[in-house]
């Protein structure tokens, strides 16, 4: 019987492919230049480009020199097997060694503003990954120069070390946290207000599942129990509503209050403190 025939389903053109089939055609083969699949479309454009880059183990970034400089300690850490895709960058400059633990380190010593800009987005145009990002001397000035430089790479875990409280700094290092999507951060600190404390736990809290806050102005074994179940019910709060899964806060002598989601709040006496105690008591039973 005769009908109105069927109109044929519209083809599909290369630039109209999905990104997911995109990026599976791109890995069955890499023979193909680049620079030619990316005229295709932007879209091809932005998957070829995230396909030519790899993770970082680690990066390192710290002030040298003087305070007030923008001179920065860069240092990146690779795996041997990821090496294809940090080739790019200058095997003379930032200079690397080859070391037996399969692992390639770049070091870049000394560098003023405009190398370590230009060190940064070599790193930058090769990885979208940094496994663990660390930062020390964390200042306004350095660290709005790495969030400008930094653009949209995901870090796992950052850990930052001799962080001077300071509310501008805190709400950049939020914000930073944010953007990169950090899961894990240790922060070793001075000293901290416990406003501040709590206020920047509950910047973070969106996206980091452990935290782990260290300051010197803090004595977890002296504040008493009624103080200690201030803070559990306070964290406790900020964890309920958050992704963040356990919480340590320790003191100057390395003493963890710990809170975990699942469980009740614990207080870990550092091991030394735990073996004086064990020896007074041996002693006064003696």
């Amino acid at each position: 019987m005769g009908g109105r025939p069927t109109k044929p389903e519209p083809l599909l053109t290369l630039a109209e492919l999905p990104q997911e089939i995109v990026s599976r055609i791109i890995s069955i083969d890499r023979r193909v230049k680049g620079r030619d699949l990316r005229l295709i479309s932007p879209s091809w454009n932005t998957v070829v480009g995230e396909s030519r880059k790899g993770p970082a183990e680690r990066l390192r970034i710290m002030p040298w020199g003087c305070p007030g400089t923008n001179k920065l300690d860069v240092t990146l850490f690779v795996r041997k097997p990821n090496y294809q895709f940090f080739a790019k960058i200058d095997p003379h400059y930032p200079r690397y060694q080859l070391k037996e633990t399969n692992a390639i380190d770049f070091d870049t010593f000394c560098m003023d503003s405009q190398n370590s800009e230009l060190v940064l987005s070599r790193i930058l145009q090769c990885t979208n990954h940094i496994k663990k990002m660390e930062l020390t001397n964390v200042v306004q000035k350095s660290l709005r120069f790495v969030r400008k430089n930094m653009e949209s790479v995901k870090i796992d875990e950052l850990y930052v070390t001799k962080y001077q409280s300071d509310p501008e700094i805190q709400e950049l290092l939020a914000e930073f946290i944010q953007c990169h999507s950090v899961e894990i951060l240790t922060l070793n600190a001075g000293p901290i207000a416990e406003s501040e404390l709590f206020t920047f736990l509950r910047a973070i809290s969106p996206t980091v599942k452990s935290a782990q806050i260290s300051s010197v102005n803090v004595d977890l074994l002296t504040v008493g129990q009624n103080r200690l179940w201030e803070l559990d019910t306070m964290l406790r709060q900020i964890a309920s509503s958050a992704n963040l899964e356990t919480m340590r806060i320790v003191d100057r002598e390395r003493n963890t209050l710990q809170i975990r989601k699942d469980s009740i709040a614990s207080l870990i006496p550092h091991a030394s403190m735990v073996h004086h105690r064990e020896t007074a008591v041996r002693k006064r039973v003696a």
